[in-house]
């Protein structure tokens, strides 16, 4: 096996680590921004501000099963898989809902993880599959990354704002 693409296949990992719970160069880590806002902030915004947040934390979360199904059941069609996705929002918000789906988060969060470190552990892995692997797991980084971002600047937005003059 390479090296050099093994260590790369790491320090993708440990830059999906540190977004997660780390101090990422972009800001707020992921469980910062979602696991530690109290779900009273999230009820008392208009319900397009939730359904937004609802709908891009779950987009991270089918981004990162759909990585963990690759890595479990061999080499699906990463796009496709994508392409179907689809995300239905309640009808009403509440406090559990927002707690299941953050725990959800983490939950698909760290059986991630150990996918990939169990991929990284196996000794006679193809340089082709490993730069595949590589490639999907930089798009799931980066839709995470962009995702949070967006959820990020909804967080900020003061309640005022959404407010009709």
């Amino acid at each position: 096996m390479n090296t050099y693409i093994k260590n790369e296949l790491a320090n993708l990992i440990s830059i999906l680590k540190t977004n997660f719970n780390g101090y990422p160069w972009h800001g707020e880590s992921a469980e910062r921004t979602l696991l530690t806002k109290p779900t009273k902030f999230l009820l008392d915004r208009p319900k397009y501000f939730q359904k937004m947040v609802w709908k891009l934390t779950n987009e991270i979360i089918g981004w990162k099963k759909i990585l963990i199904r690759t890595l479990q059941e061999g080499d699906l069609d990463f796009n496709q898989e994508v392409q179907r996705m689809s995300y239905h929002h309640p009808k009403d918000f509440n406090a559990e809902l927002w707690k299941s789906l953050f725990h959800q988060y983490k939950s698909e969060h760290t059986e991630l993880l150990k996918a990939l470190e169990e991929f990284h552990r196996k000794p006679a892995l193809s340089i082709k599959l490993v730069q595949q692997l590589n490639g999907k797991l930089l798009n799931v980084i980066m839709h995470e990354v962009y995702c949070m971002g967006q959820i990020e600047i909804l967080l900020q937005t003061k309640k005022k704002h959404f407010e009709m003059d």
